[in-house]
Order: C-alpha cells, then sequence, then structure tokens
C-alpha cells in the first residue's frame, strides 16, 4: 500500500494560523469576563477606610489608600429602586460623596479591629498630657529702658512702668506718685527736655525745694525725707482704695 504526500497549500496554512489565534482570544476573554464577574447578590465594591470609593470591578483597588475593596452586599429593595441603584452605581454616574449603608466582612472587620459600644449621652472631656514649653506671648512683652542710674532707681522704674500698664489695660487712669516723692522724682527727670537730658540717680534735685529756708541743709533734708515718707503712705493707701495694683 502506498501513501502519497501532497504538499500543504500556503492558503491552507494561513486559514489555520488565524482560527488558532481566534481561540485563543476567545479563552482569554472567557478567562477574565468570568474572573471578574460579579455576583448577583454584590451591590457594589467599597472601601472600608474610604466609604465613597464605589466601583463595579472586583478587582479593584481603592485609588486613596490601595487596600483592596471590600463588596457591599445587596438589600431587599423593589424592581424600581433596584434599578435606581445600579445605574447611581454606573461607571459613568456622577460620584457623590454622601453617607451610604455598607458590610463589611468580619474577617476585614478584625483586620481593621473594629469595636462596637453602646452610644450614649454624657459630657464631653478629654485630657491631653504632653511635654512642651511654655512661651509668651510676643504680642503682650514690652521692652523697658529706664534711662536712670542705679539698680534702686531702674527697679523703682520698671515698677511704674508695670503700674502704668495695668491702669491701661484695665481703662483706667493711673494715679501719679507725688513729686516729693522718690518714685515722682523719677518722673519729674525723666519729664526732662531731651536736649538737656541725662541718666542720673535720684537727689534732691530731682525733689521739689522745701519752704522753710531757714533750716540748715541737714535739717532741711531731713524734713523733705519726713515730707517724702508722708506723702507715699498717702498715695498708696489712695492706690489701696481705689483697687489698683501697688
Amino acid at each position: 500500500m502506498k501513501y502519497i504526500s501532497k504538499p500543504i497549500s500556503k492558503a491552507a496554512i494561513a486559514i489555520m494560523a488565524l482560527a488558532a489565534v481566534a481561540l485563543t482570544v476567545l479563552l482569554v476573554s472567557c478567562s477574565k469576563g468570568g474572573s471578574s464577574a460579579k455576583p448577583d447578590n454584590v451591590d457594589y465594591y467599597t472601601c472600608t477606610m474610604h466609604p465613597s470609593v464605589k466601583s463595579q470591578d472586583p478587582k479593584a483597588k481603592c485609588p486613596i489608600c490601595s487596600m483592596d475593596l471590600v463588596p457591599v452586599m445587596k438589600k431587599n429593595v423593589g424592581a424600581s429602586e433596584r434599578e435606581s441603584v445600579q445605574a447611581s452605581h454606573a461607571p459613568d454616574a456622577p460620584r457623590s460623596d454622601a453617607p451610604s449603608e455598607f458590610t463589611v466582612p468580619v474577617e476585614r472587620q478584625q483586620l481593621i479591629g473594629v469595636t462596637y459600644a453602646e452610644i450614649r449621652k454624657k459630657p464631653f472631656t478629654h485630657t491631653v498630657r504632653a511635654v512642651g514649653t511654655v512661651a509668651y506671648d510676643k504680642q503682650r512683652h514690652w521692652d523697658y529702658v529706664t534711662r536712670v542710674e542705679g539698680y534702686v532707681e531702674s527697679a523703682a522704674g520698671g515698677l511704674l512702668t508695670a503700674y502704668f500698664v495695668a491702669a491701661r489695660l484695665r481703662g483706667e487712669d493711673p494715679v501719679l506718685p507725688p513729686p516729693t516723692t522718690a518714685l515722682g522724682g523719677i518722673l519729674t527727670h525723666l519729664g526732662r527736655s531731651p536736649d538737656d537730658y541725662q541718666p542720673s540717680n535720684i537727689t534732691w534735685a530731682h525733689f521739689p525745694p522745701f519752704t522753710d529756708r531757714r533750716l540748715k541743709k541737714r535739717d532741711r533734708y531731713e524734713a523733705m525725707a519726713e515730707r517724702a515718707l508722708r506723702d507715699l503712705d498717702a498715695w498708696l493707701a489712695a492706690l489701696r482704695s481705689e483697687s489698683l495694683p501697688t
């Protein structure tokens, strides 16, 4: 028995190749369609961290955090409501950020640490314990230069400045110390003309002269000191009566 081999034409080879390609494309499309098909009881897929994300693709990921989307099961709704829900979740439908209800599987709840508690109405208090540095308000900070000589005079000038600032913040007019006192003498010296002003310690020249010229210098100075103490007590009493800082 003899076998006669005939050569295969080029047309037959081309037809067979096209058929193989078509069969391959059909198989791939079927496998993709079957793997990405959504179950009938699933409404859409969403992200547990971003509920505004909705997708119809089971293999889609959240575009915000890249987490796998979880299925949201359908509810028992009528045909008209089901059609409206499906239309709102269509790929070309406008996305809404309105909150919606969805179901998270138990496995996913355990992964993200979902806990349940009863809602109760109570006063809200929260204590935060932290380590930090307490800084002052720079808008309420003033730099003061006493422009007088001596530590005691500088301290007295700072005391007067603090008192004047406190009175202004309270909307009150400060009670000036009598010019017969050392505090009043500092104000008298600070009020001199800038042309001939020189920083100075407190001296008798800052006090008004004593009227009785018959006294000797030492007696006159002692009388001026007694007058200063007497006027200072009266000024402090006036401050206390007006409830101003002393």
